[in-house]
Order: C-alpha cells, then sequence, then structure tokens
C-alpha cells in the first residue's frame, strides 16, 4: 500500500486545487490524458474526492496517499501552464505556486526547517 502523507489546504489553495481539478476533469470528458498508466476509475475517484472537498471548503487537512499527491502536483502544474500566468492578477498565478510547493513538500513529507525542528521537538 502507498505510504499516506498530511496536507494542510487554506482558501488559497482550495482555489488553485479546483483549479487542477478543472483540468483533470476536461481530460476526463475528452480522453486526452496527460497521466499514463493510471487507471480512469482511480482518476475519476480522485476527481470526485477533491471536488467533495472543494465543495466543503477551506480550512481542510486531508490524508492522502504518496500517488494522490503526486496526481494533483502533475495536475496544479498543468493548470497552470494552460492557464498561463494570469495578467495583472499576481495572487492567482502565488496561489498555484504556492498549491505546488506544498504539494511537492508533502511529497517529499517535509514542511521546511521550522517542520524538522518540530518534529524533532516532539520526541522529547
Amino acid at each position: 500500500m502507498d505510504e499516506q502523507v498530511r496536507v494542510q489546504f487554506d482558501a488559497d489553495d482550495v482555489l488553485a486545487l479546483k483549479g487542477a481539478l478543472d483540468v483533470l476533469q476536461s481530460e476526463l470528458k475528452t480522453g486526452a490524458l496527460s497521466v499514463h498508466g493510471v487507471e480512469r476509475e482511480w482518476l475519476q475517484a480522485q476527481a470526485e474526492e477533491v471536488a467533495a472537498l472543494v465543495e466543503k471548503g477551506a480550512p481542510q487537512r486531508v490524508e492522502w496517499s504518496r500517488r494522490a499527491v503526486w496526481l494533483w502536483l502533475h495536475y496544479a502544474d498543468r493548470a497552470l501552464r494552460l492557464r498561463g500566468y494570469v495578467v495583472g492578477r499576481p495572487e492567482a498565478n502565488e496561489r498555484f505556486v504556492r498549491l505546488y510547493r506544498k504539494l511537492k513538500a508533502a511529497e517529499r513529507q517535509t514542511d521546511g526547517w521550522l517542520g524538522r525542528i518540530r518534529r524533532h521537538l516532539r520526541r522529547f
């Protein structure tokens, strides 16, 4: 079984995740998937899970498999590239960049130097 990792989403992350979800849903509709070697049913289940998460709003803490984190990392990157940098809206661009960094950290299961210090202090 794939290792589980925790991810905390704030309101901006949920908005960026909605953009990634839109890209996945459009790929599922057209059948032109940008990921290979992944079952279509699993992708649909992931889309439903994230749609529920987006509908619920933020803040939320979820536990995802590394595989799911990798998938949403891919689609966050894809959403940013497909939409391009939004001219005149740097906050929209920053949302995708922050979500990408957060998912990348979750994939590596690190949360920076502060997280390493916290984990170290929890031992005592």
